[in-house]
């Protein structure tokens, strides 16, 4: 039975060193939101990243514009744009662009406490349930500046 448990403790004691290894470990990669591939990422128009996580930091009130970049849209049919916040509250419709012969953007009027993600989607043609995801990214209103997503 001793041998048993030295041999457990060893089996464990070198898992955790290769474990540790840096040569091991594998970077997280990011999750869509809506279990969609990812493809591109969502600008936001006239504005720069200016909080310590990187976000955008919008003014409550104004209207903004959101583009969809580095996105093939010429199979789609429309591109939606959503909001999910950071502490996992529900999903809210920003906008929807039916109209991608100029590229996919909405507008949306900042509202007050805002910290979460902005993400563009579409479906396929044909409604198979297959579609696309861009690369979320970080918004907060003014009001809320130093709201950040827990990493």
């Amino acid at each position: 039975m001793r041998q048993i448990s030295v041999l457990i403790f060893l089996l464990a004691a070198t898992l955790a060193c290769a474990i540790t290894k840096d040569d091991d470990v594998t970077p997280l990669t990011p999750t869509p939101s809506l279990g969609l591939e990812e493809y591109g990422f969502v600008e936001v128009e006239g504005f720069s990243a200016i909080n310590q996580g990187g976000n955008y930091v919008l003014p409550v009130g104004e209207t903004v514009t959101f583009t969809w970049q580095e996105m093939n849209l010429a199979d789609l049919v429309q591109a939606e744009f959503s909001y999910r916040p950071y502490d996992g509250g529900a999903l809210l419709a920003v906008g929807i662009d039916d109209d991608l012969s100029d590229g996919a953007q909405v507008t949306w009027t900042v509202p007050e406490g805002i910290a979460g993600t902005i993400t563009a989607s579409a479906r396929l043609p044909g409604q198979t349930g297959e579609g696309v995801e861009s690369v979320g990214v970080g918004v907060n209103s003014d009001d809320n500046p130093g709201a950040i997503r827990d990493q």
